[in-house]
């Protein structure tokens, strides 16, 4: 009773609800990157069609949440933004029960998918202004969206393969729900609005190094893209089994969880820059490795370094907004970078993915590496005049 209840009185607390937002955001999140992929190809489509869903979604990703943190800053009420995205999103993942064409399916998910990821970098900017008012760790926080999403990539993936059918659709749309239902219980921090005519971005980068630190960050983070579009399609069809490849997803996010626990140490250590060109080294590596390797052991190491080639990026995206963006420009600067990270760059890089999968999904994997030695570029030139200490 007494551990209970000590339980309940985290989650009360705002740093346990914003870490039930990002529980369930990622338990949805996993299922559509882990194992959507695969339900489309089980559908009818092909690599290069699938690679065409999900960048749809990254491409509409950016004009919506750019226009939501816009709205987010402006209103200076940001769980009210999230609470509309987050409900909308809900309400749209049933089609994919009925939905079974191509350009159907491309409507649907880039809308959805759109949503569901416009709510990462408006939870991030409620994360962040609790560690600013309330004291609150951001990994700590953070790191209850890995557990969730080690949780979802085991069981899931086990249930899917058992019952299969739309299994994973309705477990979305029970994660969706929960979505929602934790956000209506998030804390409402309203900030000042800014004291602007037009959109709230512009001020962004007028910040000193926002541009190209966006450039780096967002690069980096895209050469994620093959990873989770055509990992599981690229191991499915070199005979591993889907249990095994939720085991494969769960190791790197156990590494992940590792980095989130223990994130205020590694920030004390490692500026913004200095944890770019460590995850840019670490990415560019891993990628080939991804290429070369097919061996499931040698594939559980290869995963472990999701840890420094996500954690470290996150991070330093992360520690650069809290340290050098206005708290009324918090929603604008994490949508800014969203919308390139994982909306433009992304997309693009998607795109590319897939239509190089369409001759060897392991081509795939060495442009990714490319993308990651280009933003390790960045990294070391900066670092290389500031340091890797100080912000």
């Amino acid at each position: 009773m007494v551990v209970a209840g000590k339980l309940a009185g985290a989650y009360d607390r705002p740093a346990g609800r914003i870490a039930s937002i990002y529980a369930m955001m990622f338990w949805v999140l996993c299922l559509g990157l882990v194992y959507l992929p695969e339900w489309l190809r089980q559908t009818g489509l092909d690599t290069a069609q699938i690679g065409v869903v999900l960048a749809a979604a990254s491409w509409l990703k950016i004009p919506l949440t750019l226009m939501a943190g816009n709205l987010a800053d402006r209103l200076g009420r940001r769980k009210v933004v999230l609470l509309v995205v987050a409900g909308l999103a809900a309400c749209l993942l049933p089609v994919f029960l009925i939905a079974r064409e191509f350009y159907w399916l491309c409507l649907a998910w880039a809308v959805t998918g759109a949503l569901l990821s416009t709510c990462v970098p408006l939870s991030d900017s409620i994360a962040v202004t609790a560690g600013r008012r309330d004291n609150a760790s951001y990994g700590r926080m953070r790191m209850w969206g890995s557990i969730s999403f080690l949780i979802a990539s085991v069981v899931c993936g086990w249930v899917i393969s058992e019952l299969g059918g739309n299994t994973l659709i309705w477990l979305m749309c029970l994660g969706a729900v929960g979505l929602v239902a934790c956000v209506a219980r998030a804390p409402n921090y309203q900030t000042k609005k800014p004291m602007l005519q037009g959109l709230t971005l512009m001020p962004v980068f007028r910040i000193p190094g926002f541009a190209i630190f966006l450039l780096a960050a967002a690069t980096l983070m895209a050469s994620h893209a093959s990873l989770y579009s055509l990992s599981t399609v690229y191991w499915s069809v070199n005979g591993i089994s889907l249990s095994i490849i939720g085991l494969l997803w769960a190791t790197g996010v156990v590494a992940e969880i590792v980095i989130f626990f223990i994130a205020a140490r590694i920030q004390a250590v490692l500026n913004p820059w200095g944890l770019l060109l460590v995850s840019g080294l670490v990415a560019s590596a891993r990628w080939m490795l991804t290429a070369l390797i097919q061996d499931p052991i040698s594939l559980f190491f290869i995963q472990s370094l999701h840890a420094i080639t996500f954690t470290f990026t996150q991070l330093a995206v992360v520690s650069f907004i809290a340290c050098r963006v206005p708290e009324e420009l918090t929603s604008s600067a994490q949508t800014i970078y969203d919308s390139v990270a994982l909306g433009l760059i992304f997309g693009l890089a998607l795109y590319v993915s897939g239509q190089l999968s369409q001759v060897n999904i392991g081509l795939s994997f060495w442009a990714m590496s490319v993308m990651a030695l280009l933003a390790t570029a960045i990294a070391v030139g900066v670092v290389c005049k500031q340091g890797w200490r100080t912000i």
